[in-house]
């Protein structure tokens, strides 16, 4: 989280406010708002949480909130993530960048991210399964596994959009251990 909110900041160094939206009644996302309301403030942002209890109610809180916020964090949600396009059609109105947790609501229209690479987290799920399937281990005894690698993905279309220079440090990064959409 304190990497994203790095991230951030190198993109965003003026700006004051993030947003974070997050649905009410997802946990884990809501623990991913917590931690980025105690980890904000060390990178120099007031932090303002948003919440909604279904896709239903995201065009009225997006557009309250692109108002007030001059970047928007999104954490790991499947129910704003269901209802993506809605969220980034709000926030370019006002030109306010999305910056979410997962690699595809980067490519949906978000602007950068250190995400997980979900597809990478299916094939280290997969690999634990076949050992628990084969008798190499059994459930109980199965470790529990933390991905705490991340890869940069920049939006360079979704930043022109929105008129945000990418620092080009970040995008030569991003060309040789990330992603960079054009």
């Amino acid at each position: 989280m304190a990497a994203q909110l790095k991230l951030i900041r190198q993109i965003m160094p003026n700006a004051k406010t993030l947003g974070v939206i997050a649905t009410s009644s997802d946990d884990s996302a809501q623990t991913q708002a917590k931690m980025v309301e105690k980890l904000g403030p060390k990178q120099g942002f007031t932090v303002k949480r948003y919440a909604i209890s279904s896709t239903n109610d995201l065009n009225q809180v997006a557009t309250q909130m692109v108002s007030q916020v001059d970047a928007i964090f999104v954490p790991t949600d499947n129910t704003v993530a269901s209802a993506m396009q809605t969220l980034v059609a709000v926030a370019n109105t006002r030109k306010v960048p999305i910056f979410p947790t997962v690699d595809t609501m980067v490519e949906q229209g978000g602007l950068a991210t250190i995400g997980l690479d979900q597809h990478h987290l299916g094939v280290l799920t997969g690999r634990m399964l076949a050992d628990i399937l084969s008798g190499k281990t059994k459930p109980a005894t199965t470790p529990i596994h933390f991905e705490t690698t991340g890869k940069l993905i920049l939006n360079e279309k979704q930043a022109k959009l929105l008129g945000i220079d990418l620092p080009s440090s970040l995008i030569k990064t991003a060309e040789a251990k990330g992603t960079v959409i054009k």
